[in-house]
């Protein structure tokens, strides 16, 4: 029975990290730097995960973004969704 659980399971991961993530909102619940890692919470497949996220911009935390590409089963390239505006 475990057997058929962690097989299930893994599925499951492996889903989570497939390129049908692209385009889902997520939320940055640590700050991503410039040309650095922050982290965001993300739901997909009816799993809730934090991952790392990697951003052309920085994001606050708090801010909402959309996953834009996989950079690893782990990590994962954003794109706010309301990108500051420079005056």
């Amino acid at each position: 029975m475990s057997l058929t659980k962690a097989l299930k399971s893994g599925e499951n991961e492996a889903s989570f990290r497939s390129d049908s993530m692209i385009g889902h909102a997520g939320l940055v619940i640590t700050a991503i730097p410039e040309g650095g890692y922050g982290e965001i919470r993300i739901s997909a497949g009816g799993h809730v995960r934090k991952l790392s996220a990697k951003s052309a911009l920085p994001v606050d935390a708090g801010q909402e973004v959309w996953v834009s590409s996989i950079l690893s089963p782990t990590a994962v390239e954003v794109t706010p969704t309301t990108p500051e505006l420079n005056a």
